[in-house]
């Protein structure tokens, strides 16, 4: 597939309009390029073909050399193998460098060279926000929500909204209109203002239903507990987000 551009083409253009449909959301091409990198890498795990095509075909091919060679009784560097040479030719126009010689049957040794060559142009990006952004999510804590097993009776679900929002955030993409918060700011269409706002709705809310998990947890490993118990300050009225009734450890 990877000597048919333009059928690849067609093919990742149709899914990035399904994408966009699922998540409500209009990308840019950038956007598009960084939701197209696997999740450690600040991505959504949506890969292109035009991406991996050339990367499994050239795997393919060293990963059958020797078996070949032996069916057919021919030494390896005697050996043609129809397009494999073209491939290696269209690889080094696009890239400057090969996998170990040792790697080379890996896909993956393969597709990391492009992932690479994926997140240098995304670091060249002209805001410093983008940037700041996309450094963020190389780190492993920043695509462990996208791991979790979405399920109501432990709290990991995430309702459509709410997903959106998430996920425009990852991306960069354009979540809202322009509107004045409550502060007096005003809050861009990417909408990160409000996730410092001190004066944000949503912020008490969330706030609220991570100390419901935790509960939750603590009530599941048997441990009793109460949220935000008043009185245990001698000097103001400050109130904890939760206690636990017993020890969890002894002094």
């Amino acid at each position: 597939m990877w000597n048919h551009p333009h059928f690849l083409q067609n093919v990742d253009e149709q899914l990035k309009h399904v994408l966009e449909s699922i998540l409500n959301l209009k990308l840019s091409d950038t956007e598009w390029c960084q939701a197209t990198l696997p999740i450690r890498h600040g991505g959504l795990g949506v890969r292109k073909l035009a991406d991996i095509s050339l990367p499994a075909f050239l795997s393919s091919v060293h990963g059958v050399k020797q078996l070949v060679s032996t069916i057919l009784s021919t030494p390896e560097n005697d050996l043609h193998i129809c397009l494999a040479e073209e491939a290696l030719i269209a690889w080094n126009t696009l890239f400057s460098s090969l996998p170990d010689f040792e790697n080379r049957t890996s896909q993956k040794s393969w597709d990391q060279i492009v992932v690479n060559q994926v997140i240098s142009q995304q670091m060249n990006s002209d805001v410093s926000e983008d940037i700041a952004r996309f450094k963020s999510l190389q780190k492993p804590e920043s695509n462990s929500w996208l791991h979790a097993i979405p399920s109501k009776q432990v709290g990991t679900f995430v309702e459509s909204r709410s997903f959106r929002v998430c996920v425009g955030l990852r991306l960069g993409s354009t979540i809202c209109r322009p509107h004045p918060c409550l502060c007096g700011e005003i809050v861009d269409c990417k909408g990160i203002h409000a996730l410092n706002c001190e004066q944000s709705k949503g912020r008490y809310s969330r706030h609220s239903n991570l100390n419901d998990i935790v509960k939750r947890a603590l009530t599941l490993a048997e441990y009793p507990c109460i949220l935000e118990p008043s009185g245990l300050s001698p000097v103001n009225i400050s109130r904890p987000d939760g206690i636990t009734l017993v020890s969890l450890a002894t002094l």
